[in-house]
Formats: C-alpha cells, structure tokens, sequence
C-alpha cells in the first residue's frame, strides 16, 4: 500500500511541477550541452525499479554517432524538509554513509556560499582501480517556490595534477528538491558520465546500477534520521 502511494505522490508532482523545474530535456531527440558537446536524448525515461521508497530510471544520450551513455535517474518523496536535505548534501562528512564505494569526500575550494569544489575517493570494486572525482557543485534556491536545485559538474581545477590522471571525470548530476506540504519533498536525481566504458557493459553496467541503487535507498535512511534530529552527528558546513 505504501508502495502505491509513494508512485501516486510521485508522479503527482511530476504532473503539478513544471517540467523545467527537474532535469533539462525529458524529450527523445533533444539536446544536453556538456562541455562543449552537444549531447542529444536517445531515448525516453524507462522506469528500471521500484521499491518501497525509490522509482529508479534510465535511458540513453548520445554523445556521437559511435558512442552513446546511460544517464540514471531516481525520485523518491522524503518525509524531511527540503532545507534539512540540503544540508546532508552540502555535509561532506556524511558522504561516506550514504554514496556507495565512496571512501570520503573532501572540500577543496568556495566561490562564496553557494559554489564549491570536492574531492571524492572512490574505492571501488574488482575488476575498476580506485578513482577520484573532482567536481565543482552550484547550488540554487528558488526562493518564490522554495526548491533547490544542485548542479555538479566535473572539474579538475582545484586538484592536485597527480590525482587527474585517475580522476573519473566527464561526470555531471543534477538533484532538485522540491517542498511539497510540510515536511514531505519531493527528490529528483540524474547522473551520468559521457566517458567510454572502461569495461563491456555487461560487466559493468550491473555494478553501477546496483551502486546506483544503494546509494539512492541509503540517501533515503540518512535524509529521514537528519530530518529527526536537530543537529546531526556532523557539522553541517
């Protein structure tokens, strides 16, 4: 029944919500601009799974004609104020509990209060090599509805030279957070990486999806105990 419901309030605003207030372009054959590439949408969002507190997506972009990537998505309905969302993502201490195979997160430089630049270490599993993911993170805080959206984007300006060379890279995500009544918010995440695969996808594709996954049902579980608790074990920056 709770299933049920989390689908019926999910979609619901989805309808309600302008479109542009989630991610960029939901439309087959339209474009992303990613660095200077002119990415286009492959095909429509396919709803991968559902469980009792995530609707999971993909679909494919086509960054050439020769190569095209899966960008991952998931919504969930998060009975925690928006703002106190916004703090666990802004909290890099508290990244570990929640993104799968990443080790730690560290904050490298601030453009003011509402961009910054981290550092992820990601120890990840046979047959990947450890990575790093240098990103840099703009926040937005629309203030006439109340919802914020994070872009983050990779970017090696800040990090040392010796770790590019194992850095991710080609990565972008967006999260947008919508307050919908009180303390219940609507969540929207995207990700993906316009890099080649490092391995056949049959290999690969599975281990993504089910870090994907992970990391979406433990952002969940950490967002409802932040939500409870005033302050949570870490600074919030």
């Amino acid at each position: 029944m709770f299933n049920q419901l989390t689908n019926i309030l999910i979609l619901g605003v989805c309808l309600v919500w302008p479109s542009n207030l989630f991610h960029a372009s939901e439309a087959e054959g339209a474009s992303l601009s990613f660095k200077g590439n002119n990415i286009t949408v492959a095909s429509c969002w396919e709803k991968t799974s559902c469980t009792e507190h995530i609707l999971l997506w993909q679909r494919w972009l086509n960054v050439n004609q020769d190569h095209k990537v899966r960008e991952r998505k998931c919504n969930m309905m998060i009975p925690a104020k928006a703002s106190a969302i916004v703090r666990l993502l802004r909290d890099n201490t508290l990244a570990p509990e929640w993104m799968s195979m990443v080790e730690s997160v560290q904050l490298l430089a601030r453009e003011g209060n509402d961009v910054w630049y981290n550092l992820a270490v990601y120890k990840m599993p046979w047959p990947f090599h450890d990575k790093y993911l240098s990103t840099r993170v703009q926040l937005h805080h629309y203030h006439h509805d109340g919802i914020y959206r994070i872009s983050i984007a990779s970017d090696m300006s800040k990090t040392d030279a010796h770790k590019t060379i194992n850095d991710i890279g080609n990565f972008a995500a967006e999260w947008t957070i919508v307050p919908v009544c009180g303390e219940l918010s609507f969540v929207e995440f995207t990700a993906h990486s316009v890099a080649a695969p490092l391995f056949p996808r049959w290999i690969q594709d599975p281990i993504i999806d089910h870090a994907f996954a992970n990391t979406m049902e433990n952002f969940y579980a950490l967002a409802l105990k932040i939500n409870k608790y005033e302050h949570p074990k870490a600074a919030i920056h």
